[in-house]
């Protein structure tokens, strides 16, 4: 249940931060990745915001996978391919 509740305050946040991150009128790259992030399946949602302490947590790739019941490697492999998914998202937003 606290897992749930982190994760909906998580997503609060990033909604507090949509709607301040602006400049010019126009959406920056941080609040950009903010509402990508919430699109995300859920295990990439915690995989880059415990990676990265999205939500004021940072943990290793052991600590993710014990969580999420899955092995290191795996883990690794869901970071690096959600990482650059949203690379190439944002590269080809940012070309056009």
């Amino acid at each position: 249940m606290n897992e749930i509740h982190h994760v909906a305050e998580s997503r609060a946040a990033d909604s507090v931060a949509c709607n301040t991150a602006t400049e010019n009128g126009r959406i920056t790259p941080v609040a950009l990745s903010s509402i990508r992030l919430r699109q995300l399946p859920q295990h990439q949602q915690h995989v880059l915001a415990w990676r990265f302490g999205l939500d004021g947590l940072t943990l290793t790739h052991a600590e993710i996978a014990s969580r999420l019941g899955l092995s290191a490697n795996a883990v690794k492999r869901i970071e690096a391919e959600t990482l650059a998914a949203l690379r190439g998202e944002f590269d080809s937003k940012a070309a056009a």
